[in-house]
């Protein structure tokens, strides 16, 4: 079934922005940047974990999730069509629970030069 946490990634070179949300939640978008695993719990149900490649995308409908995150620098995040970037630094795992951790991925862009 698309938009469910069991769904496929879908590899994608150059992927669009994605769609807004859907009726059945918000759209939380992971994309790989880099090879890494990334484990997902939709609305407290259980985790799901799965291994993104770089150009791979998962994208996901409902309105809470845990994330947990191998390498949070591998991993883009979009959520209701916005992208977020990156979810952290390379090389480090990350624990969040969306939509309570959005301000710690929204940073403000950087000063001009």
């Amino acid at each position: 079934r698309r938009g469910d946490a069991a769904s496929a990634s879908t590899p994608r070179a150059g992927a669009a922005a994605p769609a807004p949300p859907t009726a059945s939640g918000t759209r939380l978008v992971l994309r790989g940047l880099a090879r890494t695993w990334v484990q997902v719990a939709a609305d407290e149900g259980p985790p799901v974990s799965r291994e993104l490649q770089a150009g791979d995308e998962w994208a996901i409908a409902v309105q809470r999730f845990a994330l947990l995150l191998g390498d949070a620098g591998a991993v883009g995040i979009a959520w209701d069509g916005r992208d977020l970037g990156a979810a952290g630094t390379g090389g480090v795992l990350v624990r969040l629970e969306l939509p309570r951790d959005l301000r710690t991925l929204t940073r403000p862009p950087p000063p001009a030069p």
